[in-house]
């Protein structure tokens, strides 16, 4: 951070001096040793060793992340896991074994083209069973969106191969709380 954003808890003659002796950040006057700024001062500046140590004290300070006691982080981390929705894969295998997507946690599923990062679904269509694979990601997220209508969700396409057709498809023959006009699903 730039000494200058500290004024005027610093007071900007200060900050002046030590940015003519090269000083102009904190890491800049945290890091080097106080003698060596010292000596780069001007004579004429008037400040003192003393000044400059009360400087280090409150620009430490000023730039410190506020402490936390481990168990006050332990509890806010307890609140916000039970806070977190579980998102689930409609997989009943999967979701033992994981738990439910979401919570406080990142799961990337990733693989090569047809490595198995798809989920059979049995599709009632017509009367008859029909086999669909469906990208789990997409089931996760739709699923979570229809059963949480205040819930939002960001698609990041990064192969340019999404289908607003398919995920209405999806939402069409989901067994969750079915969107199932094409206009609710916006871009």
């Amino acid at each position: 951070m730039r000494l200058a954003a500290l004024v005027p808890s610093l007071s900007a003659e200060l900050v002046s001096s030590l940015g003519k002796c090269g000083v102009r950040t904190d890491a800049d006057l945290l890091f080097r040793p106080l003698v060596d700024i010292y000596r780069q001062l001007a004579p004429e500046s008037g400040i003192s060793l003393l000044d400059i140590e009360r400087a280090v004290e409150l620009t430490a300070k000023l730039a410190s992340a506020p402490g936390i006691a481990g168990d006050e982080l332990l509890a806010q981390e307890i609140q916000a896991q039970e806070r977190a929705p579980v998102l689930l894969s409609g997989v009943v295998g999967l979701d033992n074994l994981l738990g439910g997507f979401g919570g406080c946690r990142v799961i990337e599923i990733t693989g090569d083209r047809q490595s198995g990062k798809t989920v059979r679904a049995g599709v009632l269509s017509l009367g008859c069973i029909i086999e669909k694979y469906q990208t789990l990601a997409l089931n996760v997220i739709l699923r979570h969106l229809s059963e949480f209508p205040q819930a939002h969700a960001v698609w990041v396409d990064t192969t340019g191969d999404f289908s607003v057709e398919n995920c209405a498809q999806v939402l069409e023959t989901s067994n969750s709380r079915v969107l199932t006009s094409r206009s609710t699903i916006r871009m």
